[in-house]
């Protein structure tokens, strides 16, 4: 009998990690969507006053077409470890823009959109486990 009930909670244990895990997968997969990606693109460099002012300067090719802002995306998938989340962009210079190089700074908008709104991840989990 011992046994038995030891099977029946391991049963409504794994039970309740599994929607533990959908649930955290879930609100991650929702924070990424509704709030850091926007914000990111929202934060992207790339504006219309900069490619005025590059063509202003006859660059050769001016940028400012709002391509970077256009590829930036997440991917958000459970592994062995747990929720696995990534932001990124494929323009091929976001990284360029959001570390700069030895010619350009820095202009961040990635990391701070994701420092804006992680601490809200545990409030749409619990918001998902129905608490």
């Amino acid at each position: 009998m011992g046994i038995h009930a030891v099977v029946g909670l391991n049963l409504r244990t794994g039970d309740a990690l599994l929607s533990v895990k959908a649930g955290v997968l879930s609100a991650t997969q929702d924070l990424f969507d509704e709030e850091i990606v926007p914000t990111a693109k929202e934060l992207s460099p790339v504006t219309a006053e900069g490619y005025q002012r590059n063509v202003a300067e006859k660059k050769k090719h001016p940028s400012g077409t709002g391509t970077n802002r256009r590829s930036i995306d997440s991917t958000v998938t459970e592994t062995a470890e747990g929720v696995q989340a990534q932001l990124f962009t494929q323009s091929g210079y976001g990284g360029y823009l959001e570390l700069g190089t030895s010619k350009m700074r820095a202009q961040p908008y990635l990391n701070p959109a994701f420092e804006m709104h992680i601490g809200k991840l545990s409030e749409k989990v619990k918001e998902k486990l129905g608490g």
